[in-house]
């Protein structure tokens, strides 16, 4: 039992020193308070304990008090985190929402700028294909211009350059013929048979006649300065045509050209 002036509880302005609850004291109170006052109790002892107790139902009633607005102020705080991670989770959600849709337009957006550029490409493709079309046409045409006029310029001046040829020939030539005519004291049939005589014409048509007529081997008689020479198809007693005397051939053949 406890004695009196001891001091139940020797810091009971502590919290951590009171164990006990509020019903343990007060059923400690209602224990241990008869037997205390039996007898003529000890009013200031009395008052001191009384003050005791109070303070220890103060104290945990403090404590319990403390406790509770700690786990209120835990909650409270916990609530305000939790809500502020959901407005965080969703803002975040929302932003990525927002980043989703972004991402896909820019994605549709350059879809479609791709395709204006290729459609842009393709017409100007074609445009500078069909410039280029024009203009190779426009260069071949001025080209196929320019080539004709070179042309018949070329042609007129060939024809002019053929004139003044034939001009020029026809003058020497008529020179050539005068000269000729005064040289053999103005005979013209010596003038026109010279060319002929000049020309070999006498002689190829000697060539042909032999020709001729050793194909057709006949038996012929040639007079010649030198007597009669006999003649057969194949040439066994005569003399072959290349040997005759050119001349003789000449003069009966001028004599023919000349009845």
């Amino acid at each position: 039992m406890q004695q009196q002036g001891q001091n139940p509880n020797p810091n009971p302005g502590n919290p951590s020193n009171h164990v006990e609850n509020e019903d343990k004291a007060l059923e400690r109170f209602q224990k241990f308070a008869p037997l205390k006052f039996i007898g003529g109790p000890d009013p200031d002892v009395v008052e001191r304990w009384l003050e005791k107790m109070v303070d220890i139902f103060a104290t945990l009633h403090y404590t319990k008090e403390r406790e509770g607005e700690e786990k209120k102020q835990k909650i409270k705080v916990k609530s305000k985190v939790q809500i502020s991670e959901n407005q965080r989770a969703a803002e975040v959600a929302k932003a990525n929402a927002e980043l989703a849709t972004k991402k896909s337009k820019w994605a549709q957006q350059a879809k479609m700028a791709e395709v204006e550029i290729e459609k842009l490409k393709v017409e100007e493709l074609s445009k500078a294909t069909v410039d280029y079309e024009i203009k190779v046409q426009e260069a071949n045409s001025k080209l196929y211009k320019k080539q004709k006029e070179a042309e018949a310029l070329l042609y007129q001046q060939a024809k002019a350059t053929e004139a003044q040829r034939v001009g020029a020939q026809a003058e020497c030539y008529g020179v050539y013929i005068s000269t000729l005519l005064n040289s053999i004291g103005g005979n013209y049939h010596a003038l026109r048979d010279y060319p002929m005589i000049n020309g070999g014409m006498f002689k190829n048509i000697t060539k042909i006649n032999a020709k001729a007529i050793k194909e057709l081997q006949p038996k012929i008689s040639v007079w010649s300065n030198g007597g009669r020479r006999a003649l057969d198809g194949a040439g066994t007693e005569s003399v072959a045509i290349k040997e005759i005397e050119i001349a003789s051939i000449y003069r009966r053949n001028k004599i023919i050209a000349h009845p």
